[in-house]
């Protein structure tokens, strides 16, 4: 998911702003080493963008910053987000499973 300043609607949009723009954007995740990390690093890998990796101390802190808009992009647990996104305060692009349901 992206905080709404982002201008990306889809994952596509997402890579191609990443791509022009090495570096400048950055994502969350609740701590070094946990699914959300390594979900944030294998998407860099495989699309090959330069984006920056911002650890927090948990989901709430980090999800925090990206509603307030101090990170750009967070991967996520849906129940932990939900709200927000049905509100649209944060906007989800995929799911990390094979299809969404």
């Amino acid at each position: 998911m992206v905080h709404p300043s982002v201008p990306a609607s889809t994952v596509k949009e997402l890579i191609a702003l990443a791509k022009s723009q090495p570096g400048k954007l950055n994502y969350a995740s609740s701590g070094i080493g946990l699914t959300p990390h390594l979900s944030g690093e294998l998407f860099r890998k495989m699309t090959k963008v330069n984006i920056v990796h911002i650890s927090y101390k948990g989901a709430g802190p980090a999800v925090s910053d990206l509603l307030g808009g101090h990170v750009d992009l967070m991967s996520s647990s849906i129940p932990s987000v939900l709200g927000q996104i049905k509100t649209q305060r944060l906007r989800a692009l995929a799911v990390t499973s094979r299809q969404r349901r």
